[in-house]
């Protein structure tokens, strides 16, 4: 425990404003305020290099507390899952004792790339932004999270038309212009805009989200008929990261007289596989005079102009079936096809139509589903909470994807149109309300145009809340780990249990100060038992009366973690130096800058302390032949500064360790050890164990040690 600043012993006042004096005046403590201007949301594309929104800037104010300077600033880019990816870290030059840096020149703007460490492009996704500070006086602040959004991909439309002629006259026959928007990108707006083949825009539309689906009635924005001739259309969109698609689909042609024929189909994709199921497409010829057909002919042609199954009569031809069959027989490839008919009239015209294009397709859906984990835990005991279907497929209408529990109920659903997409389930129904734990189904499965039916994909999924029941016991209750072959090895006991199947354990042994000291590890279940020596894993041995907090955890693999505490306390440990023994114990806490190891404002550090002494009265009963000799030993704070540590050890450490050595010697008087056999003495900071700077183990020097030695 580090001694606060604070003074309770009359005897040892000059003393301690001496330390005081030495150590300097006050500076000012609290939080730095440190802010971005403007926080929000940022939308950067760095990729494309093309100067639009290609950085992140946010202008920085940070103020610094009076009487300090800013000592370190540190900018950190993380991504999603937590993990830096960029740090950029300013120092000012490290500080030595009683003087002070003049701190590092802030940034005025914070600026990132969407760059990672290594300098290259980091993947699309979100990110977070922070600036921490740490000024002279350890004071820290650290900014508002900012949230930036890398995207480096344009928006996207797949732009399509069964016919790209229509007659908009109102026959009810080629009245409108249908245009396909499919597998379009959600953005803020989507424009599109109909314009005749020199550039003159007749007509504007406007999507918020993803591009529809329309149909054009062949009007103008003012409601008039748009005139004759040929078209474009071009639909565009800017994202937020400022990436700009942009698509057209040409050969549009509006005509409003008709034509004298026309050829229709019952459907645009069929799948002559004989499974029973849209075999057969039915063709559908229309003549505007029957009266002056003379003949006809309908060809099946491949998209290269081959003609592969040929229809033919006199007369006005009736509608067809067309099996999938060339000529020869034989089914066609799967494939696009574009059905022709031609007509003779009587007039010698000999007018040629073209129906919309003839998909064959038999083949069935493809889709393949993985799991990230076949076990989460949606509670938030896990790392995450979800798990992701990672999942694939062909290109279809739409796909669905369904969760049933164990009785085979459907408690949600999921759809996609196109191709499927990876997902996370949080473990909710389709209301959102959290399932029960259990076992449940996940089946991926669709119909596509042709009416073939994919084979589902279907996966298990352990949905499971309850961490692992975690218990640890130690024996003996206190191990002496000094080779005298009586309770030098610690038995850890642990058990573990789980509905699941446990992932790995860890049980880690902290010292007093929090650091760790030893650690075991491993997958699957922990073992029943585990033997310790008394050694960290740098080989140190514990230190004598002190109190360790052992903590096992066990993680199932849903994520869910159990945990289990138990102190090891260590007994009195006696090292042999010849004929000499030694006792060093660095557990008995005293008021700062005071004797006083009573009056401690933790009731529970007190009580150890009386255990303590107790515990040591008793070791030395063992050793009655022996004299004692009781060494206090203090922290030198000032050991940078010769002349000041020299001052220092004078007046307040000797003086210091000396009253705790013989507060010590008293408190085993009362303890039935003969005050005769024992002496004191305070050596300071002059004989410490570890280097006064060390400062995460210097707190070994502030000890009492106990020499005894034969008579």
């Amino acid at each position: 425990m580090k001694p606060r600043a604070t003074v309770t012993a009359p005897a040892l006042a000059a003393a301690v404003f001496a330390l005081l004096t030495i150590l300097g005046a006050c500076t000012t403590t609290g939080e730095i305020p440190v802010e971005l201007q403007e926080p929000r949301t940022i939308y950067i594309s760095p990729a494309n290099g093309d100067g639009v929104q290609d950085s992140a800037r946010y202008p920085l104010n940070v103020t610094p507390l009076e009487r300090t300077a800013i000592a370190q600033a540190t900018v950190t880019v993380r991504d999603a899952g937590g993990t830096v990816v960029r740090r950029e870290e300013e120092t000012a030059p490290e500080r030595r004792f009683l003087r002070r840096p003049e701190g590092v020149e802030l940034f005025e703007v914070v600026l990132w790339d969407g760059r990672d460490d290594a300098g290259e492009l980091v993947p699309d996704g979100e990110y977070t932004l922070v600036v921490e500070v740490r000024d002279t006086s350890e004071n820290t602040g650290i900014s508002p999270e900012q949230t930036i959004i890398v995207d480096n991909t344009p928006p996207s439309v797949e732009l399509s038309a069964p016919f790209l002629f229509f007659t908009p006259n109102g026959d009810d026959r080629l009245d409108v212009l249908a245009i396909y928007q499919r597998r379009s990108t959600q953005e803020d707006r989507w424009s599109g805009t109909m314009a005749l083949a020199d550039g003159t825009t007749v007509r504007e539309f406007a999507w918020q989200g993803g591009a529809r689906d329309f149909t054009w009635d062949g009007t103008a924005d003012s409601g008039a008929d748009a005139p004759e001739g040929h078209y474009v259309y071009t639909v565009t969109a800017t994202d937020r990261a400022g990436n700009t698609g942009t698509f057209t689909l040409t050969g549009i042609e509006l005509k409003r007289e008709p034509e004298p024929i026309a050829l229709t189909l019952s459907r645009g994709t069929f799948s002559p596989n004989n499974d029973g199921r849209a075999d057969t497409v039915m063709l559908y010829p229309y003549v505007t005079e029957p009266e002056e057909i003379i003949g006809w002919r309908i060809d099946i042609r491949d998209l290269a102009g081959q003609v592969l199954r040929t229809y033919a009569g006199d007369g006005v031809p009736a509608p067809l079936v067309f099996d999938g069959r060339n000529n020869a027989g034989e089914i066609l490839e799967d494939g696009r096809y574009q059905p022709v008919f031609r007509a003779a009239l009587a007039g010698g015209q000999e007018p040629e139509t073209a129906s919309p294009a003839l998909v064959v397709d038999t083949q069935p859906p493809r889709a393949t589903v993985r799991l990230s984990a076949q076990a989460f835990s949606p509670a938030g005991g896990g790392s995450d909470g979800t798990v992701v279907i990672q999942q694939s497929s062909s290109n279809e209408a739409r796909w669905i994807g369904r969760f049933s529990n164990e009785a085979g109920t459907h408690v949600r659903s999921e759809t996609w149109a196109g191709r499927v997409s990876n997902f996370e389930w949080d473990g909710t129904d389709q209301s959102g309300v959290l399932l029960p734990d259990g076992v449940y189904t996940y089946r991926l499965f669709t119909i596509d145009e042709g009416d073939n039916e994919a084979i589902p994909s279907v996966t298990r999924i352990r949905l499971d809340t309850i961490p692992p029941d975690v218990n640890v016991a130690t024996f003996p209750p206190r191990f002496s780990p000094d080779g005298d072959g009586v309770d030098d090895m610690l038995r850890i006991a642990i058990t573990a249990t789980d509905a699941g199947t446990l992932q790995e354990w860890r049980a880690e042994l902290l010292h007093p100060t929090g650091l760790r000291f030893v650690e075991w590890g491993g997958t699957g279940r922990p073992p029943e038992s585990l033997r310790w020596d008394g050694r960290s894993d740098a080989g140190e041995v514990v230190q004598s009366a002190e109190v360790y907090q052992l903590t096992v955890t066990v993680t199932d693999t849903a994520g869910n973690t159990g945990v289990a505490r138990e102190d090891v306390r260590v007994g009195i440990l006696i090292e042999r130096e010849g004929e000499r023994l030694r006792i060093r114990i660095s557990s008995i806490y005293f008021v700062p800058f005071t004797a006083d190891y009573v009056n401690l404002d933790d009731p529970v550090q007190a009580q150890r302390n009386l255990e303590t002494l107790d515990n040591l009265a008793t070791v030395l009963e063992d050793y009655p032949e022996y004299t004692i000799s009781i060494e206090g030993h203090a922290v030198s704070l000032l050991w940078e500064d010769p002349g000041a540590a020299q001052r220092e050890q004078d007046q307040v450490l000797v003086p210091l360790s000396r009253s705790r050595a013989d507060v010590i010697r008293d408190a085993l008087a009362e303890r039935d050890v003969d005050p005769a056999r024992m002496t004191t003495v305070g050596h300071g900071g002059a004989r410490p164990v570890v280097p006064h700077w060390d400062e995460d183990d210097r707190w070994k020097n502030r000890r009492v040690e106990f020499v005894l030695e034969r008579e």
